[in-house]
């Protein structure tokens, strides 16, 4: 249902934004205990500001109402997606060649079902990787998640 949801809302959602000079980076629709949570994820170049935010959820708040699509009350949350942004589809994920993205995957590759690699590109089929020199070629079927990988230890926190 909330898959159908993020569905039928994602171009109005990605007009709105373009209207608003913005890109619609990603949308869930989530339950976290009692309440439902529609989230919305957006950027653009230079990235965005909490006015940026404020403004999308203006302009995107009476087309949620119009559309009517959600039979139940929840809380609109929006945002940036973040400097550890989850990366879904080949378009997002060829923005970002060269960097390195933390890999969650369903069954295990190189022994392991997690790790940090730098992201070579991607087709419509799968995710490119180097992983510590070794040119991975991961199924999109078997990725769970890919987030950009960003190290919060910059610096004077050497153990010696």
């Amino acid at each position: 249902m909330a898959n159908k949801i993020i569905e039928e809302l994602s171009p109005h959602l990605e007009k709105v934004a373009a209207d608003e000079g913005l890109i619609l980076w990603d949308a869930e629709f989530v339950k976290e205990g009692a309440t439902w949570y529609l989230r919305l994820y957006v950027d653009k170049e230079g990235g965005v500001n909490i006015e940026d935010c404020e403004r999308f959820s203006r302009a995107v708040d009476p087309i949620l109402d119009e559309l009517d699509l959600i039979d139940r009350s929840y809380c609109l949350e929006v945002s940036s997606p973040g400097v550890e942004r989850k990366l879904s589809g080949a378009a997002q994920i060829n923005r970002y060649v060269g960097e390195k993205a933390t890999v969650k995957l369903f069954d295990a590759v190189e022994g392991r079902k997690k790790f940090v690699a730098v992201i070579d590109g991607a087709d419509e089929n799968a995710v490119k990787l180097d992983l510590d020199g070794k040119k991975l070629e991961i199924p999109f079927s078997n990725v769970a998640k890919i987030n950009l990988y960003f190290d919060f230890d910059i610096g004077g926190n050497d153990k010696k």
